[in-house]
């Protein structure tokens, strides 16, 4: 692989295309980590609100479910977090690139080294698989990960009213 100036000229017009994308990405991955804190905290104001009321059994019960809370809203929020720190990489790296493209276009195209080629070939195919990996991750998620979440917060509701009857029949029985 040799850098060539038609190389350097497909790398500057292509870099900067794959790096709006991915601040476009960055921006609504933001969205949705926004949105996503604040379902959470209104989700969590009426618990808060009913703790200091509480017996200490309640108070229990809803410091535990606060806390499931937590872990739901950091592990939502992990992914959309990953990906724009990734993105945050991979538009530092593009935008090098497209000076280094520039750069090597201004020079009046000397010899290019093999080295420079091969890293911005690999720069852009970075950016060319974060296109393409994050609509299949997003995919995979809604198709996926969100029913599987779904079925098993439903299975520990059920569990949890099963649970509540049974100890109201023993109850029952003791009376």
């Amino acid at each position: 692989m040799k850098m060539t100036s038609d190389f350097a000229q497909a790398i500057a017009a292509t870099a900067p295309i794959i790096l709006l994308v991915g601040v476009v990405e960055m921006r609504s991955y933001a969205q949705v980590l926004t949105r996503q804190h604040e379902n959470d905290r209104q989700a969590s104001e009426p618990l808060l609100a009913e703790v200091d009321g509480a017996s200490g059994e309640r108070q229990a019960e809803i410091r535990a479910e606060l806390g499931g809370m937590t872990r739901r809203a950091v592990l939502k929020a992990a992914l959309p977090m990953g990906v724009s720190v990734f993105w945050v990489l991979i538009s530092i790296v593009l935008a090098v690139v497209t000076y280094q493209s520039l750069y090597y276009l201004a020079e009046g195209a000397p010899e290019g080294s093999p080295e420079l080629a091969h890293e911005l070939l690999t720069s852009i195919m970075l950016g060319l698989v974060m296109l393409v990996a994050i609509p299949i991750a997003t995919w995979f998620n809604a198709y996926f990960a969100v029913p599987l979440h779904t079925y098993t917060q439903w299975a520990r509701e059920r569990s949890r009213a099963r649970r509540t009857a049974t100890d109201g029949d023993a109850e029952q029985n003791q009376n």
